[in-house]
Protein backbone atom coordinates (compact mmCIF):
# COMPACT_ATOMS: atom_id res chain seq x y z
CA UNK A 1 0.00 0.00 0.00
CA UNK A 2 3.14 2.44 0.43
CA UNK A 3 3.10 3.57 -3.11
CA UNK A 4 0.32 2.32 -4.80
CA UNK A 5 -2.87 0.64 -3.62
CA UNK A 6 -3.77 -2.88 -5.65
CA UNK A 7 -6.77 -4.95 -5.64
CA UNK A 8 -6.75 -7.99 -7.60
CA UNK A 9 -10.16 -9.11 -8.62
CA UNK A 10 -11.56 -12.00 -10.00
CA UNK A 11 -10.97 -10.37 -13.63
CA UNK A 12 -7.99 -7.60 -12.89
CA UNK A 13 -5.44 -5.99 -10.51
CA UNK A 14 -6.04 -2.23 -10.29
CA UNK A 15 -3.79 0.51 -9.58
CA UNK A 16 -4.64 3.94 -7.97
CA UNK A 17 -1.81 5.90 -6.09
CA UNK A 18 -2.37 6.23 -2.60
CA UNK A 19 0.80 7.19 -0.90
CA UNK A 20 1.81 7.64 2.66
CA UNK A 21 1.90 4.41 4.85
CA UNK A 22 -1.49 2.24 5.67
CA UNK A 23 -2.02 0.24 9.04
CA UNK A 24 -3.99 -2.11 6.25
CA UNK A 25 -0.66 -3.50 5.90
CA UNK A 26 -0.22 -4.91 9.11
CA UNK A 27 -3.87 -4.84 10.19
CA UNK A 28 -6.49 -6.87 7.77
CA UNK A 29 -9.37 -4.77 10.48
CA UNK A 30 -8.00 -1.66 9.80
CA UNK A 31 -9.06 -1.88 6.40
CA UNK A 32 -12.61 -1.30 4.94
CA UNK A 33 -14.70 -2.94 1.74
CA UNK A 34 -18.38 -2.35 1.74
CA UNK A 35 -19.97 -4.42 -1.25
CA UNK A 36 -23.41 -2.40 -1.24
CA UNK A 37 -21.75 0.41 -3.18
CA UNK A 38 -17.96 -0.55 -3.83
CA UNK A 39 -16.79 1.47 -1.01
CA UNK A 40 -13.25 0.91 0.13
CA UNK A 41 -11.46 2.79 3.13
CA UNK A 42 -7.90 2.45 4.08
CA UNK A 43 -6.16 4.83 7.19
CA UNK A 44 -3.23 6.61 6.25
CA UNK A 45 -0.12 8.17 7.51
CA UNK A 46 0.94 10.61 4.58
CA UNK A 47 4.31 11.48 4.33
CA UNK A 48 5.70 7.96 4.75
CA UNK A 49 6.42 6.24 1.45
CA UNK A 50 5.12 9.05 -0.56
CA UNK A 51 4.30 8.49 -4.48
CA UNK A 52 6.92 10.86 -5.76
CA UNK A 53 6.50 14.06 -7.43
CA UNK A 54 4.71 12.49 -10.99
CA UNK A 55 2.26 10.95 -9.12
CA UNK A 56 -0.69 12.67 -7.75
CA UNK A 57 -1.47 10.46 -4.80
CA UNK A 58 -4.75 10.61 -2.74
CA UNK A 59 -3.08 11.05 0.54
CA UNK A 60 -1.45 14.50 -0.78
CA UNK A 61 -4.57 15.95 0.31
CA UNK A 62 -3.91 14.77 4.46
CA UNK A 63 -1.67 17.78 5.30
CA UNK A 64 -2.22 17.22 9.27
CA UNK A 65 0.52 14.84 10.58
CA UNK A 66 -1.54 12.23 12.42
CA UNK A 67 -3.31 11.54 8.60
CA UNK A 68 -6.77 10.44 7.79
CA UNK A 69 -8.53 7.67 5.59
CA UNK A 70 -8.28 7.62 1.67
CA UNK A 71 -11.44 6.87 0.42
CA UNK A 72 -11.62 4.76 -3.08
CA UNK A 73 -14.39 2.79 -4.89
CA UNK A 74 -14.45 -0.72 -6.87
CA UNK A 75 -17.00 -0.30 -9.86
CA UNK A 76 -17.04 -3.52 -11.56
CA UNK A 77 -13.47 -3.97 -12.18
CA UNK A 78 -12.26 -0.96 -11.85
CA UNK A 79 -10.96 1.41 -8.56
CA UNK A 80 -11.87 4.92 -8.23
CA UNK A 81 -10.01 6.76 -5.72
CA UNK A 82 -12.93 9.37 -4.56
CA UNK A 83 -11.58 11.50 -1.86
CA UNK A 84 -9.91 11.29 1.72
CA UNK A 85 -11.10 12.05 5.11
CA UNK A 86 -8.53 14.11 7.37
CA UNK A 87 -8.07 13.33 10.99
CA UNK A 88 -9.08 16.75 13.07
CA UNK A 89 -6.54 15.30 16.37
CA UNK A 90 -3.39 17.45 16.19
CA UNK A 91 -0.40 15.93 18.08
CA UNK A 92 0.30 16.82 21.44
CA UNK A 93 3.53 16.98 22.91
CA UNK A 94 5.02 14.85 20.16
CA UNK A 95 1.91 12.10 20.58
CA UNK A 96 0.54 10.77 16.95
CA UNK A 97 -2.65 8.98 17.14
CA UNK A 98 -3.86 8.67 13.65
CA UNK A 99 -7.73 7.40 12.47
CA UNK A 100 -7.09 3.48 12.26
CA UNK A 101 -10.81 1.76 11.64
CA UNK A 102 -13.76 2.52 9.79
CA UNK A 103 -17.13 0.91 9.23
CA UNK A 104 -20.42 2.38 7.59
CA UNK A 105 -23.65 2.97 9.01
CA UNK A 106 -26.66 3.77 6.32
CA UNK A 107 -25.44 6.48 4.77
CA UNK A 108 -22.54 7.82 7.15
CA UNK A 109 -18.97 6.75 7.10
CA UNK A 110 -17.31 6.50 10.61
CA UNK A 111 -13.89 6.51 11.00
CA UNK A 112 -11.93 5.74 14.57
CA UNK A 113 -9.00 7.22 16.17
CA UNK A 114 -7.99 6.41 19.74
CA UNK A 115 -9.22 9.97 20.77
CA UNK A 116 -11.88 11.16 18.33
CA UNK A 117 -14.77 9.42 16.12
CA UNK A 118 -16.17 11.01 13.17
CA UNK A 119 -19.04 10.70 10.98
CA UNK A 120 -19.01 11.81 7.56
CA UNK A 121 -21.47 11.39 4.57
CA UNK A 122 -20.58 8.03 2.80
CA UNK A 123 -21.64 9.70 -0.58
CA UNK A 124 -19.89 13.55 -0.82
CA UNK A 125 -17.28 12.68 2.07
CA UNK A 126 -18.19 15.74 4.10
CA UNK A 127 -17.73 15.42 7.63
CA UNK A 128 -20.85 15.72 9.27
CA UNK A 129 -19.62 15.79 13.02
CA UNK A 130 -16.48 14.80 15.42
CA UNK A 131 -16.12 13.69 18.85
CA UNK A 132 -12.80 13.76 20.35
CA UNK A 133 -12.10 12.78 24.14
CA UNK A 134 -9.20 12.70 26.43
CA UNK A 135 -5.75 13.28 26.75
CA UNK A 136 -2.55 11.27 25.98
CA UNK A 137 -2.21 10.71 29.21
CA UNK A 138 -5.75 9.26 29.38
CA UNK A 139 -5.79 7.38 26.88
CA UNK A 140 -2.22 6.45 25.77
CA UNK A 141 -0.03 7.34 23.09
CA UNK A 142 0.08 4.69 19.74
CA UNK A 143 3.38 6.55 18.31
CA UNK A 144 5.76 9.67 19.83
CA UNK A 145 7.69 11.66 17.22
CA UNK A 146 10.79 12.32 18.28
Amino acid sequence: MTNAGMITTKDATVHVPIGGSSAAEWDHHAFLYWPEDGTIVLPVSPGWNTCGPAVDCLAGSLTNPTGGVVVAQLQGTTLVGRGTIASTTNPINGCWNPLQRSLAIGTELVTVGMNEMQFSDRASLATRDTVQWGTPDQYGCMWYAG
